[in-house]
C-alpha cells in the first residue's frame, strides 16, 4: 500500500473500501442502465381486419345432372363441375337389356323422366328437385321391381304392391311380373269353320187342278181362276181361253 493511502484518515479509508466492494458486485450482477428517455405512451394496438363477407362458391357435389339413361336402374350423371359417373339404383330389378320383358317401356319412361333434370345422390339414392325418390317412383308407376337389400323398405314394399294390385307397367300381361325373359307370344286359335248343315229340298208345288167338267176344266172369269187357286193360266193349260187373257200374251189371270 502506497504512503499516501497509510496517511488517509480511518473514514476515508473505510469509504473507499465500501465504494470498491459495490463497484465490484455492480461489474459482476449489474446491468447498465438504459438512459435513454422512456416513451410514456402505449404503441397503438393494431385493428385485425374484418373477415370477407364476399361468399366462396363451391360447387355442390352432391348435385347432378343425369345425362342419359342405359336402362331404368343405371344412369350417367355429370357434377356441376363437369365429372361424369355412372350410378346403378340398387334398390329396384328392371328388365335385363336383350330379351327382358318390358325392357323397352321401362327406360323410356325412366328416360323421360330423368335426362336433363338436376338430381340430388345420396349413396345410390336419386332424389329429384322436387324431393321425390326416384327407386319409390319407379315401382309405383310399375316400371320395376323392388330388389330388397338387407332389411325391408316399407315405402318401396308399399309402392310395389300398390302397382302390383292394379296390373301397372310390367305387373300387367303380357309380363305378369316376369321380367327376365321375353313374352309368350299370344296365339289366336284359328275360327272354326262353320259347315252348314244341307237343307232339304223343298218339295214340289203342285198346283191344285181346277175341277173339271167332262175332262175340260171352264172358267166364267179370272175370280173363279183365283178361287180355284189354278191363277195364272198358261196357253195350253186346261181352263186356259183368249177371253181370260185380255192382253194376249198367253197367259191369263196374271193379276
Amino acid at each position: 500500500m502506497s504512503a499516501w493511502l497509510r496517511r488517509l484518515p480511518t473514514w476515508i479509508k473505510i469509504t473507499l473500501g465500501v465504494f470498491a466492494v459495490l463497484f465490484v458486485f455492480g461489474a459482476i450482477f449489474g446491468k447498465p442502465a438504459d438512459t435513454r428517455p422512456q416513451n410514456l405512451l402505449a404503441a397503438p394496438t393494431p385493428t385485425p381486419s374484418a373477415p370477407s363477407t364476399t361468399p366462396t362458391t363451391t360447387p355442390n357435389e352432391d348435385t347432378f345432372t343425369v345425362t342419359s339413361v342405359t336402362d331404368a336402374a343405371t344412369v350417367e350423371l355429370t357434377s356441376q363441375s363437369g365429372a361424369k359417373q355412372t350410378v346403378h339404383v340398387a334398390e329396384i330389378a328392371v328388365p335385363p337389356a336383350t330379351g327382358g320383358c318390358f325392357q323397352a317401356e321401362s327406360t323410356g319412361w325412366a328416360s323421360s323422366l330423368l335426362v336433363g333434370k338436376q338430381i340430388v345422390l345420396k349413396a345410390t339414392k336419386l332424389v329429384l328437385d322436387d324431393g321425390t325418390d326416384y327407386a319409390t317412383a319407379a315401382l309405383k308407376a310399375g316400371m320395376a321391381k323392388y330388389a330388397i337389400r338387407g332389411a325391408t323398405d316399407a315405402a318401396l314394399r308399399a309402392a310395389e304392391t300398390a302397382a302390383s294390385t292394379s296390373k301397372l307397367g310390367l305387373w300387367a300381361p303380357p309380363c305378369n311380373g316376369a321380367i327376365d325373359m321375353p313374352p309368350v307370344p299370344t296365339v289366336n286359335p284359328e275360327p272354326e269353320t262353320q259347315v252348314a248343315a244341307p237343307q232339304p229340298n223343298p218339295a214340289p208345288t203342285t198346283k191344285a187342278q181346277p175341277e173339271s167338267s167332262g175332262g175340260s176344266a171352264h172358267y166364267a172369269n179370272c175370280a173363279a181362276v183365283k178361287r180355284a187357286g189354278a191363277a195364272p193360266l198358261h196357253r195350253g193349260e186346261p181352263g186356259y181361253s183368249r177371253q181370260l187373257d185380255r192382253d194376249g200374251d198367253g197367259v191369263a189371270c196374271e193379276k
